[in-house]
C-alpha cells in the first residue's frame, strides 16, 4: 500500500465524481446536511477558507471495487464499471453539495431522496447568485431568474455563466444602472475565480487490499461519529 496526500482542485474532485472515476463508499451514510451546512461549505469557498480533506481508496487491481460502492451522490447518478478508479471513504457530504450546486435545475430530481436533501434541494427553492447584493442566497423557484441573479450552478461552469449572462444582458438586465452591472459582475468574477482556484487535500491509499483499506480508514477515521469494523465487512462483503 502507498498513501499519497496531494493538494487538488476541488472542481477536478467534482469531475472525477460526474465522470464515474470515483464512486462514494457503500458504507457511507446518507445526505444529512441541512441549508445552515450548506450556506457555511460555500461562504468558506468564498472566502478561500479551507475545507477539509478527502480520503479516496484507489487500489488498481487489488481489489475491485465496482461494486462496493453507491451509484449516487447528490444529484449524479452513476453506473458501475470498469472505468472506476476510487473510492470516496471520507468527504461525502462536501462533495454531494457541491454536486447539488452544479445540477441543472431544469434536469429531473432522483426518485429516493433522502429527508434532509428535499428539505434542502427540492423544496421549491432555488441556489442563486444574487449579483447586486454579492451573496449567494436560497429564493423562491418562481424569482430566481428575476432582478440581478444568475444560478449558483454558473459560477462552476463559464460554459453556464457566458450564454445566461448574454441572454439576460438583453433582457432580464437591460434596465440596470452601468456601475450596478459593473459592481456585479466584478464580485461573480471573483466568487468564480473562489471556485474555480479552490483546493483540497486529498489522501489517497493507492494499491491497497481490502484488508489494508479497511485498518487504515478505521485508523485515520476517528472524528465525529464511529464506525464499528463490522460496518466496513459489512459493506464490503468480500473483505476475508
Amino acid at each position: 500500500m502507498n498513501i499519497q496526500q496531494n493538494s487538488v482542485f476541488l472542481i477536478n474532485l467534482l469531475k472525477d465524481l460526474t465522470n464515474a472515476r470515483l464512486l462514494p463508499a457503500g458504507f457511507q451514510r446518507p445526505y444529512v446536511w441541512t441549508r445552515a451546512d450548506v450556506m457555511a461549505l460555500l461562504e468558506s469557498i468564498l472566502r478561500g477558507y479551507p475545507i477539509g480533506a478527502f480520503l479516496l481508496w484507489s487500489p488498481y487491481g487489488r481489489a475491485d471495487i465496482s461494486q462496493a460502492g453507491r451509484t449516487r451522490l447528490g444529484p449524479v447518478h452513476m453506473l458501475r464499471g470498469n472505468s472506476t478508479s476510487s473510492l470516496l471513504l471520507d468527504g461525502q457530504n462536501r462533495l454531494a453539495t457541491l454536486a447539488w450546486v452544479a445540477r441543472d435545475e431544469a434536469s429531473p430530481l432522483p426518485d429516493d431522496l433522502t429527508t434532509a436533501e428535499r428539505a434542502v434541494w427540492a423544496d421549491g427553492k432555488a441556489l442563486v447568485a444574487n449579483l447586486r447584493e454579492k451573496k449567494l442566497e436560497f429564493v423562491d423557484q418562481a424569482e430566481a431568474d428575476s432582478g440581478f441573479r444568475l444560478p449558483a450552478r454558473a459560477l462552476l461552469s463559464s460554459l453556464v455563466a457566458s450564454p445566461l449572462m448574454r441572454r439576460r444582458w438583453t433582457n432580464e438586465w437591460a434596465g440596470f444602472e452601468e456601475t450596478v452591472l459593473n459592481d456585479g459582475l466584478k464580485w461573480f468574477d471573483e466568487a468564480s475565480g473562489a471556485f474555480s482556484g479552490a483546493r483540497v487535500v486529498v489522501t489517497e491509499m493507492e494499491y491497497a487490499t481490502a484488508q489494508e483499506a479497511k485498518d487504515a480508514f478505521l485508523h485515520i477515521c476517528k472524528v465525529g461519529v464511529p464506525m464499528a469494523a463490522s460496518d466496513f465487512d459489512a459493506a464490503l462483503s468480500w473483505v476475508p
